[in-house]
């Protein structure tokens, strides 16, 4: 499933953007991986209150993160995915 409307772990986030596994009748698989970023609405420290994404992250391999983000971090981990993908493309063509 493509963007669901709520927080597939159940918390009071607002996603943005995620992918959730599901079944074939597209409902969320309960230990199912899944990728959100949404915007989790509570107040921050100071030095921390830029953090308004939170993305969470679980894989079928039993991961399972959550993490509190500014934009930057965002642009980072985008940046990282996308060069290691590119990289790794270029290097199965050689």
């Amino acid at each position: 499933m493509i963007c669901s409307e709520t927080c597939p772990k159940g918390t009071n986030c607002k996603p943005l953007s995620n992918v959730i596994a599901t079944d074939e009748n597209g409902v969320a698989l309960p230990n199912g991986s899944l990728c959100c970023v949404g915007l989790h609405g509570e107040q921050k420290p100071e030095e921390v209150e830029d953090d308004i994404y939170r993305h969470c992250f679980r894989s079928a391999g039993g991961v399972d993160q959550v993490s509190d983000n500014d934009e930057y971090d965002l642009m980072s981990v985008v940046s990282v995915f996308s060069e290691a993908l590119l990289i790794n493309n270029h290097l199965e063509e050689v």
